[in-house]
């Protein structure tokens, strides 16, 4: 009986130190001019299978239509944190997209 508590009890104590760390954001960074660079040069070096219609626009926040291709950002990036996320090219702009969603959250313009 006093083993099942001790567990119960354990266990209990391991959910609610773990919770709150699973329930942080993602750690950001700061996109600075060079990075945007970086990324704009990489990326546009790659071939884009299927452009986006001609109507494509979308700002930061807004969500890629699901028609729209998106691609792994290049191995090679040399920013790190940046190859977590996904983009597409379109009229001489990069649109960032967050892993695992449709959400822009950056553009980089030429």
């Amino acid at each position: 009986m006093n083993r099942r508590v001790f567990s119960g009890a354990l266990c209990s104590l391991m959910l609610v130190s773990v919770a709150p760390a699973l329930a942080q954001p993602a750690v950001e960074f700061e996109w600075t001019p060079e990075r945007e660079r970086g990324v704009y040069s990489r990326v546009t070096r790659e071939r884009v299978r299927r452009a986006p219609r001609a109507d494509f626009n979308v700002e930061v926040g807004g969500a890629v239509p699901e028609d729209v291709e998106l691609y792994d950002m290049p191995g090679d990036i040399e920013y790190a944190p940046v190859r977590r996320y996904r983009y597409t090219v379109h009229q001489d702009r990069v649109y960032v997209v967050e892993p695992g969603g449709r959400k822009v959250v950056r553009v980089i313009r030429k």
